[in-house]
């Protein structure tokens, strides 16, 4: 059986759309804080042999880290991140915490915590949208399908001898949602028919619609806020892995 949680109590419940229902004025506030004193760890710093840049070290990210389980980039954005797993004892963690475990209301990017790994058949993965264009916010611009189709998104992931498993994803559908009312994060499937059908109705209403998953596809989804059509909203970026 398929189990869902309400969007709007798991996915970045401290984010600015929410926020926003307090006061404009906090919220710029409280990002011009956050953003001062934000730590963004670059990719360059954790690369083995600086003459070709062939392999990350995840041995010296998860000695920061321990909850390190890949890295994020799409290309012509500020989208480029360490990606953790949430902690099943503490899901919300990383909505207020950085990489490095500092209180940050910018949070860092992160795997939702009822995914087994980032193996499962449906991953989601969640990162704030600010007014400076960092983590998660180039997200919004896939709602314009020119944009999706010209950002892949590349997720870099250890192997099991500590080297790098670079995949290439590719948009297959875009969703805006209603986080009041939508309830939609499913992380337990009988089996990859019922993953299907429960995809099958997420293209079928999104807003973008670019690639059918097929039976055998992971489907992996990206998820901030935004704020085009309702008060409490979400982008959630369906892609499956490029053929």
């Amino acid at each position: 059986m398929i189990s869902k949680t309400t969007l709007a109590n798991i996915g970045l419940v401290a984010a600015l759309g929410v926020f926003l229902a307090v006061g404009i004025t906090i919220v710029t506030k409280g990002v011009l804080i956050a953003e001062a004193t934000y730590q963004n760890p670059q990719l360059d710093d954790y690369l083995y042999n600086p003459s070709t840049n062939s392999a990350i070290d995840w041995g010296k990210l998860r000695e920061i880290n321990p909850h390190t389980v890949g890295w994020i980039r799409v290309e012509g954005t500020p989208i480029d991140y360490p990606l953790v797993h949430a902690p099943r004892e503490d899901p919300e963690f990383y909505l207020t915490h950085d990489f490095y475990g500092n209180a940050n209301a910018l949070g860092t990017p992160y795997v939702h915590a009822n995914c087994t790994s980032l193996n499962d058949s449906v991953v989601w993965i969640f990162g704030h949208h600010c007014a400076s264009g960092r983590l998660f916010s180039a997200l919004s611009n896939f709602a314009d399908t020119s944009f999706a189709q010209s950002h892949p998104i590349v997720l870099f992931t250890p192997d099991s001898t500590g080297g790098t498993i670079t995949t290439h994803l590719e948009t297959s559908a875009v969703r805006i949602v209603d986080a009041q009312t939508e309830a939609g994060v499913a992380t337990d499937f009988a089996s990859n028919t019922d993953v299907l059908r429960w995809y099958t109705a997420q293209y079928q209403q999104a807003e973008v619609q670019l690639e059918q998953a097929h039976l055998q596809d992971q489907i992996i989804a990206f998820v901030t806020c935004s704020y085009t059509t309702f008060e409490n909203e979400r982008t959630v970026v369906f892609t499956c892995k490029k053929d």
